[in-house]
């Protein structure tokens, strides 16, 4: 199971490393989405994969962080 957690998530760092959010000033990282909530290996391996502060927030599912990130990026 941690392979496979592990393997998703380099997989997203190959596409989104932790250099992009330095230089889009992100400093620390709020999760959403049930696979992180039901998975705390999967967890893990994101914050080993960023070394990162990392919130999980239970508010809402993947689609609720989504929204949130499509409202905010229309503010800028």
């Amino acid at each position: 199971m941690r392979s496979l957690c592990k393997g998703v998530i380099t997989n997203m760092h190959s596409m989104m490393p932790r250099s992009m959010l330095e230089e889009n000033e992100i400093t620390s990282i709020i999760c959403g989405g049930s696979a992180l909530a039901r998975n705390p290996i999967l967890l893990q391996e994101l914050e080993h994969a960023y070394q990162l502060p990392t919130t999980l927030d239970s508010r809402g599912d993947a689609a609720y962080g989504s929204a949130l990130a499509a409202i905010n990026a229309g503010a800028d």
